[in-house]
């Protein structure tokens, strides 16, 4: 069982309506990273205020959110019957009511550490050409940031062809298997034989 404290100040709690799976909370479940059990995974999701603490003046009871770096799975039975969670405020962003809270979630890992790794991090020009090797969650979500600022070409490598043909929706204009021989004398032709401006892992 799990009791939390109630919200401090710049503190919110907030109902869990879905969290995605990250492939960083597999990892501390199989004991990869270390910590300690027990412990409650998961750090990507969405839901709705139920209360707010002192100094709380962006959020209002009931308003929908993501909630970002959290240790809620929102699959197994302890989070599935009716798991809260006590967040600092800056963990929270508003988000419209329309909005699934399911695709909402996702929003709060895979979004913006892909994006924000090549629009934040990186600060990637425009016109800038860049590779992204590993075509999941956040592989794609580099992809999106990338197409966004601009990148040309835009080039995507991993293992699985599915993956590959998911990065050409996502905004790829090139997608490579990383077991092909010649990979990098295809991305050497491709950037005019300059090599690549950006790579993301």
């Amino acid at each position: 069982d799990i009791q939390l404290a109630p919200p401090g100040p710049r503190e919110i709690r907030v109902k869990i309506k879905a969290c995605a799976i990250c492939h960083s909370d597999i990892s501390y479940a199989d004991g990869i990273w270390g910590g300690e059990l027990p412990a409650v995974f998961g750090h990507e999701a969405s839901g709705t205020i139920l209360e707010t603490g002192n100094e709380v003046a962006e959020f209002s009871i009931g308003d929908p959110v993501i909630v970002t770096l959290l240790r809620h799975c929102g699959s197994c039975f302890f989070c599935s019957s009716g798991e809260e969670v006590v967040v600092d405020v800056s963990q929270a962003a508003s988000i419209p009511e329309n909005i699934p809270f399911d695709s909402a979630s996702l929003l709060s890992c895979g979004v913006i550490t892909g994006a924000g790794a090549v629009i934040n991090t990186a600060a990637m020009q425009p016109g800038s050409n860049a590779v992204v090797i590993g075509c999941g969650g956040v592989g794609l979500n580099c992809l999106q940031g990338a197409k966004i600022v601009g990148a040309e070409p835009l080039i995507a490598v991993d293992l699985h062809p599915d993956k590959l043909q998911t990065a050409m929706e996502f905004g790829a204009t090139h997608a490579f298997s990383s077991k092909e021989q010649d990979l990098s004398e295809k991305i050497r032709t491709l950037t005019q034989g300059r090599g690549t401006d950006y790579v993301f892992v």
